[in-house]
């Protein structure tokens, strides 16, 4: 991810870390499903694939920041600071340029076949 935190710097800071960064970088990638196959099949049961496909923004993302807030054997809870901007306008973001939107995210995780799966996320 340009100008943001690589997948390593993430799995040294956090167990689930890793599933947050893939998450919005499948977004960015433009795939969706991708991004929905990351959720819990409890945030499946709640919410479907066409559900989620039209809660999403269409922006760029840049993981800047992650932190755990706490963390246990199948539970996770993680922040983010995330810059986001409209997609087809990555430049404002690389360059920092204040006209991207800073916005903090948290997300609940808990395993599930023993892998990190997103619970609930708002952002």
């Amino acid at each position: 991810m340009p100008g943001g935190l690589t997948t390593n710097d993430l799995r040294a800071k956090s167990e689930g870390g890793e599933t947050v960064a893939t998450y919005f970088s499948k977004l960015n990638s433009g795939s969706v499903e991708g991004a929905y196959d990351l959720f819990s099949s409890d945030y499946k049961a709640r919410k479907s694939l066409e559900g989620f496909r039209r809660s999403l923004r269409e922006a760029y993302y840049i993981l800047r920041t992650i932190d755990t807030i706490k963390s246990e054997d199948t539970r996770a809870e993680i922040s983010t600071e995330v810059l986001i901007s409209p997609r087809g306008d990555m430049t404002v973001l690389i360059q920092n340029d204040p006209l991207g939107e800073k916005r903090r995210c948290r997300f609940s995780l808990i395993k599930e076949g023993g892998q990190w799966k997103i619970d609930s996320a708002t952002l």
